[in-house]
């Protein structure tokens, strides 16, 4: 389809929203409204455009990071399969697929293990406490210790921490997490009918600015469909991130259980163009943010469509790419670089993760 064709064919809403991208004219409430609208059948058309006419232009070089985890950077959970929360999503089953460590002196011989084997780095976890909290003041030391060795300073740890006071925002500082990995959730009805707790939005917030407070790198995450599967307060977390100008953000998808091989009927999918309206929005409020597409997100449900678009809406890294993604982005010219790590490694830690 030429140029011509797609200015005479596209919704003239959409139309709109390019021009008032384009005229730096975009504002939180045209992103609002830009969210709820769902009136056609030319999202492919749509993010075409898009990346021809707003993502490309501005773009050095078309260049996508793909991150493959691996056995190389593996996870570890300080609790084992044990978690206070039971959340409505979850069912523990993230838990099963990490290592456990539950003591000090487990989680010092993991650590040795790792790094003789070559390793790259962790992702440190576990499950949380009733306050939504996981615990890391018994492995405080090991944790230190190891991160002051030759061997932990090439070592990377990223972690999740949960909710955080202050002064366990300072512990995280001081035992040498390298950065964490902070879901900004500020969904009243997700934080209680999700995930069970007792808090509300502010306690995010305020967890957020322990961890930058305490020179804690945190790298924000936003779990696109939280309320089970809808799109409801995401909107509001972006606008929160977009005042700290995030070197990177990482967009994860929300999975819905799945019961004896069956969707449980409460969830919903998340369409693949609300998650590329959401990184276009992200794109254009953070245009120095490194946009991330996660590895939590289903597979299953027009995988292809979702990393084309997202790509096309100016996501500049992706983790797992499906293969026929990776067969479209050589065929449009992109560079691929691949790395055995998370994707939020940060740029002057990537040649160790680096695959040739």
């Amino acid at each position: 389809m030429t140029k011509k064709q797609i200015e005479t064919q596209l919704d003239p809403y959409l139309k709109a929203i390019i021009n008032k991208i384009m005229d730096k004219q975009f504002d939180w409430h045209d992103a609002e409204e830009f969210l709820k609208y769902h009136k056609t059948e030319e999202w492919d058309m749509f993010f075409n455009k898009v990346f021809a006419e707003i993502i490309s232009p501005g773009t050095i070089e078309k260049r996508i990071k793909c991150y493959i985890p691996g056995s190389e950077f593996p996870s570890i959970s300080l609790t084992g399969d044990a978690c206070a929360l039971d959340c409505e999503h979850c069912d523990k089953k993230y838990l099963h697929h990490m290592l456990p460590a539950t003591t000090p002196d487990h989680l010092e011989e993991v650590f040795k293990q790792m790094t003789q084997n070559g390793k790259i780095g962790t992702l440190l976890s576990g499950g949380c406490d009733i306050n939504g909290k996981i615990i890391y003041n018994p492995f405080a030391d090991v944790i230190k210790h190891f991160k002051n060795s030759p061997t932990g300073k090439n070592f990377y740890l990223n972690s999740h921490v949960g909710l955080v006071s202050d002064s366990e925002a300072q512990l995280i500082h001081d035992i040498g997490i390298d950065c964490v990995s902070f879901d900004v959730n500020l969904d009243p009805e997700v934080i209680s009918n999700v995930f069970h707790l007792d808090h509300t939005p502010e306690d995010y917030k305020n967890s957020f600015q322990a961890l930058l407070d305490n020179n804690v790198r945190v790298i924000p995450h936003i779990l696109i469909g939280a309320n089970f599967g809808r799109i409801k307060e995401e909107i509001t977390a972006l606008q929160y991130v977009a005042q700290f100008s995030p070197e990177i953000l990482v967009f994860i998808v929300m999975i819905p259980p799945r019961h004896a091989g069956k969707m449980d009927s409460r969830f919903s999918l998340v369409p693949p163009e609300d998650i590329a309206k959401l990184i276009l929005i992200a794109h254009y409020f953070m245009p120095s943010t490194e946009i991330s597409l996660g590895c939590m997100r289903p597979y299953w449900n027009q995988a292809f469509t979702t990393e084309k678009w997202a790509v096309q809406a100016g996501l500049s890294r992706l983790v797992k790419p499906t293969l026929k993604m990776r067969h479209w982005l050589k065929e449009q010219s992109f560079q691929l670089d691949f790395y055995s790590a998370c994707c939020l490694i940060p740029t002057e830690f990537e040649h160790f993760a680096k695959k040739e």
